[in-house]
């Protein structure tokens, strides 16, 4: 296609046989174009569709000479014979092809998202499709009619309906020339008169209409080539029949449309209608009945389940009382046990300000007793003293004789070494009873360390509150027995 031309041609040539394939077709028409009839054209440039067993070729013509070239020596059997191409290659024996030629005005060359692709097959008519090729007058002769009854048979189906037009009978999209301008005046003044037109009356909401453009495979728009889509919507609940605006009734079928309807058809749907509207009613009914049964049997595994859960949630609450009852048992326990703590702590208390105040008084009394000891001893020494100094003088004054001096010195000799291993003896003694006492002061200065220990075991024993007083008791009992021992 030149996208410089202000015009589009196009040329379709119908009835190919059926029994070679595409590729072959191609090959043979562009050999047709190219050497008999001497138009530059490509494989590219040729679409084959097939639709119900029949084959077609729609070809994109480059000018004007090329259409009229085409037309000139395609159109007729007296000037394909005098061309000279054994048409046998894309037709049958006995099977006259059937050529059309087309020019469309070119006004501006725009690409297209969405669109039909020229010579496309969009499917086939059903109930829900019907093709109307268009062209020539048809717009202003036949589609404000066709509107009116394919509306009216799409509507009085029950299914959503959509009606083609620009579209042949087999589905192949040809087009039909509408220019914007032309697409105001179908819209305005054929097709809403046309929907209008049906009794009872359509709002606009239940139809559409769409213009869409027709483009060539890389989706470049062909002149003002457009199908028209006039689409009906589903009828939810049809109580009566449309009707066009002469009175005659018509009804979709596959494939095509039924009426206008007689008045026995007529009563014949109604009476149809009515006894599917009770089948409807009675299958809702027993639905209905199905569905309240269904939902008393779910209310009752409801409250089946409401019960379970109920008597789960007593069980649970039951278990929650329990043990809030066991915490403030343990409550009081550890109140109790924290009661008793204080009272063996104020028990301590007392008992290592009296073992400090019975050391203060151990450690006096020690002391004075030290010092009376010393006092004692150095009185002895000086009493010993003078008693050596007294009898050395008596000694002294009686050496007059020596006889007499001896015998008296043996004999006061002995008592002297008498009294000198006496006062020796209670020396000892006295130096035995001081190392004892030195002995005990030190013991009892280990008490500190002791009542440290028995600390400790107050901790351990907390748990066993009834033995401590009894070691406290029996530790006072042995310091007032010491105490004894030592005054």
């Amino acid at each position: 296609m030149d996208n410089s031309s202000s015009h589009v041609y196009i040329a379709t040539i119908g009835n190919l046989s059926e029994n070679k394939n595409e590729n072959s077709l191609r090959l043979s028409l562009e050999n047709l174009f190219t050497k008999w009839l001497r138009i530059q054209i490509t494989t590219n440039d040729i679409n084959i569709n097939s639709s119900q067993g029949k084959k077609a070729a729609i070809i994109h013509l480059r000018s004007g000479e090329a259409a009229q070239c085409v037309q000139h020596n395609l159109a007729s059997l007296n000037s394909r014979r005098k061309l000279g191409f054994k048409f046998l290659q894309i037709v049958d024996p006995y099977v006259d092809i059937i050529v059309d030629v087309k020019h469309v005005k070119q006004e501006r060359n725009v690409q297209h998202d969405t669109c039909y692709v020229l010579g496309e097959k969009i499917g086939s008519e059903s109930r829900n499709r019907e093709f109307k090729r268009g062209g020539g007058k048809y717009a202003y002769d036949h589609l404000k009619t066709d509107v009116g009854v394919y509306v009216c048979a799409f509507l009085n189906s029950e299914e959503e309906g959509t009606l083609f037009i620009g579209v042949n009978d087999e589905g192949t999209v040809e087009g039909i020339e509408c220019e914007q301008r032309k697409e105001d005046i179908i819209r305005k003044d054929i097709i809403d008169p046309g929907i209008k037109a049906i009794k009872p009356d359509i709002f606009p909401k239940s139809y559409t209409v769409k213009f869409t453009h027709v483009c060539d495979k890389n989706k470049w728009q062909i002149g003002n080539l457009k199908v028209i889509e006039i689409t009906v919507k589903k009828v939810e609940q049809l109580t009566q029949l449309y009707e066009v605006f002469n009175g005659d009734v018509y009804i979709r079928r596959d494939g095509s449309k039924q009426g206008p309807l007689k008045v026995n058809q007529i009563q014949e749907w109604h009476n149809q209608k009515s006894n599917r509207f009770t089948q409807q009613r009675l299958k809702s009914a027993k639905t209905r009945d199905q569905m309240i049964e269904e939902k008393e049997d779910r209310i009752k595994e409801k409250e089946d389940r409401i019960k379970e859960k109920e008597d789960r949630i007593k069980e649970k609450e039951e278990r929650i009382k329990e043990r809030e009852e066991r915490i403030q048992s343990l409550e009081k326990q550890n109140n109790e046990m924290a009661r008793a703590k204080s009272r063996l702590g104020h028990r301590i208390d007392d008992t290592e300000k009296q073992m400090e105040e019975e050391k203060k008084i151990l450690e006096q009394k020690l002391e004075e007793e030290k010092k009376i000891l010393e006092q004692k001893l150095e009185e002895e020494k000086k009493i010993i003293e003078q008693q050596m100094k007294e009898e050395k003088e008596v000694l002294e004054q009686k050496n007059g004789t020596r006889e007499d001096n001896r015998r008296t010195k043996n004999t006061e000799y002995g008592k002297q070494e008498n009294i000198r291993k006496t006062i020796e003896k209670e020396t000892e003694e006295d130096k035995r009873k001081l190392e004892a006492r030195i002995l005990e002061m030190e013991q009892e200065k280990k008490i500190p360390e002791q009542i440290s220990k028995v600390n400790g075991e107050n901790s351990k024993m907390e748990n066993k509150p009834d033995l401590i007083p009894n070691k406290l008791e029996k530790k006072k009992n042995e310091k007032s027995s010491k105490t004894c021992v030592i005054s």
